[in-house]
């Protein structure tokens, strides 16, 4: 973050500026990107320090006012990583534990269709590696 702006090269160099919206750079961290609404923009996902997950959706390449919410996770679980997990379109969620449980949020928009188990690694042996 640069002057209270979040370059974002995936939205086609739009930028978001921290002081346009109520949400403040301690309070909610920038997480991933992803098509989330499968309209072929790029999407902003955001996580703030309570667990709340909340997406931006690009509306022409420019980020909605403010933040549209998804749930609540447990702290003790980070986003590894967003992908077209399920084959629809949009963007899911890959989360882990810091036990080292792997789960997906299968998403449709901002609802979780589903979630899913995937499996249970040693953190200190194993991380997931992910490439874009």
């Amino acid at each position: 973050m640069v002057s209270g702006v979040i370059p974002c090269p995936l939205l086609r160099r739009t930028q978001v500026s921290a002081s346009s919206s109520k949400i403040r750079r301690r309070a909610r961290e920038l997480d991933r990107t992803g098509d989330f609404n499968g309209d072929g923009l790029t999407d902003i996902l955001w996580r703030n320090s309570s667990g709340t997950v909340a997406i931006w959706f690009s509306i022409l390449g420019n980020p909605q006012p403010s933040p549209a919410g998804i749930a609540n996770a447990p702290t003790v679980w980070s986003i590894v990583e967003t992908g077209d997990f399920g084959g629809d379109g949009m963007s899911d969620i890959l989360w882990q534990d810091t036990s080292g449980t792997v789960a997906i949020w299968f998403m449709f928009v901002t609802n979780i269709k589903q979630s899913a188990g995937v499996a249970n690694v040693a953190p200190t042996v194993w991380s997931i590696q992910c490439w874009r």
